[in-house]
């Protein structure tokens, strides 16, 4: 059938037949990199303060140290067989610290998380050199265009997410903190090739122990400056309020956290942790109410109905979508916990038969919820559902998602072509745009129209 660009009431439009089909198609992004991207003496990022300049003196420190220490143990080591790893493990400090990062090996995977713009064509992408790209077109245009987002305090991205009604905020989380920034793209100053967005700002925000973030999450609500992260180390929630720069954490104990998702209308936030349960908060009065896990599973995917609610989850290593569903609204609402769906992957050139894998991760289409997407851990496919989030269990209607086809996005070779996130635009007016980041740094887009 050739490569899928899109779906049209329940039928795959392939490059075959997309003549028959009024839809658009956008062209694959071909990521660059630019290896060596390095920020200009004139652009508004590049910090001469003092805590730069000892930043700076602390990493010459350490690279002075670690070539000292390889001197010696050269000559020490002469006539002594080291361990291979260690070898390895050496040579990859050292081309880490000389700024060869393109040669590290887990460079195998270019790319680590992407984010939509709310109302823009414009999508952020993190890349494991401590870059964001943020790609935008304009609506009647098939052309991206490309600026870079980079700074010191950036190492270590984790995860995007764009501010609700917002022109430009995005928060990035990282190793140390979040970085929010506020981004003013001059259409003068436009390319095509990667290029240092020199008209944005940057706000570093961190809290005392709260390390290693996993997951970041806006507060949709109108006029809200609030920011929710989560750390992977740490059972604590942090509250930015970005207007007034003041914070609020949410001591819990725990070990970490896995993921966050505020719900569209700001009323709740799920909060997922690495051991067995998660949390439901009522943002109204920050109380919670704890939702237990299956025994030795975790949330590994979870994306809120547009209708706020049902949020629909799966499981580390599992194949189900479950749901999470409040049986009526007022004071005796009770929140349940269903499963929904069993999905399974195409197998690998074979797309008649199938195969168990685990779910990767899960999308809804965030402008009307009828339209849903899966990707695997194991899979180069990206599975479409219709979504219907009005026949839900509570309804005693079990027929919530069908299937409609699997693309593998035309591609043959898994190991570095997989879908490794995908996320829907919530700016189309009349269907759903679905991005798919491949681990190689290709972003394709299906076109959907229900």
């Amino acid at each position: 059938m050739g490569e899928i660009l899109g779906e049209y009431k329940r039928t795959l439009v392939s490059a075959g037949n997309v003549s028959q089909y009024n839809i658009p198609i956008l062209s694959t992004i071909e990521i660059n990199t630019v290896p060596g991207l390095e920020l200009k003496e004139n652009s508004t990022l590049h910090e001469e303060n003092a805590f730069g300049g000892l930043i700076n003196d602390v990493c010459d420190a350490a690279r002075h140290q670690l070539g000292e220490l390889q001197n010696y143990l050269e000559d020490k080591t002469d006539n002594i067989s080291l361990p291979a790893y260690v070898r390895n493990a050496w040579d990859v400090a050292l081309r880490c610290w000389n700024g060869s990062v393109k040669d590290v090996p887990w460079k195998s995977s270019m790319t680590k998380c992407m984010a939509w713009h709310p109302h823009r064509n414009m999508l952020a992408v993190a890349f494991q050199d401590h870059t964001v790209h943020v790609y935008e077109r304009e609506a009647h245009d098939s052309t991206w265009y490309c600026s870079v987002l980079q700074h010191q305090f950036m190492r270590g991205i984790t995860c995007l997410e764009w501010k609700k009604r917002a022109r430009g905020m995005l928060a990035v989380g990282c190793k140390q903190g979040v970085c929010v920034w506020n981004i003013d793209n001059d259409p003068a100053n436009r390319s095509v090739d990667p290029n240092i967005c020199t008209s944005a700002s940057m706000n570093y925000l961190c809290y005392p122990g709260h390390e290693d973030i996993i997951s970041v999450a806006w507060d949709p609500t109108p006029a809200s400056h609030l920011l929710a992260a989560a750390s992977a180390i740490s059972g604590t929630i942090v509250i930015y309020d970005i207007k007034t720069l003041t914070s609020n954490p949410l001591k819990r104990a725990g070990k970490g956290n896995v993921l966050m998702r505020w719900s569209p209308d700001g009323m709740w936030l799920f909060v997922a942790t690495g051991e067995g349960t998660s949390r439901m908060w009522d943002t109204c009065r920050w109380r919670y109410k704890d939702l237990v896990n299956p025994p030795g599973l975790w949330v590994q995917a979870a994306c809120w109905a547009p209708d706020s609610k049902n949020l629909f989850i799966s499981m580390h290593g599992k194949s189900d979508i479950h749901v999470i569903y409040w049986t009526n609204s007022g004071p005796k609402e009770e929140l349940l916990h269903r499963k929904l769906h069993s999905v399974k992957a195409p197998m690998e050139g074979m797309p008649s038969e199938v195969k168990t894998t685990g779910i990767k991760e899960i999308a809804l289409s965030s402008r009307d919820g009828k339209r849903l997407a899966v990707i695997f851990d194991q899979s180069n496919s990206v599975a479409l559902y219709t979504a219907d989030v009005h026949a839900l269990p509570a309804l005693g209607v079990n027929s919530s998602l069908q299937l409609i086809g699997s693309t593998d996005l035309g591609v043959s070779d898994t190991s570095v072509s997989q879908p490794i996130r995908i996320a829907y635009s919530s700016c189309d007016s009349s269907g759903s745009t679905l991005a798919v980041l491949r681990k190689d740094g290709k972003i394709s887009f299906i076109y959907q129209v229900a």
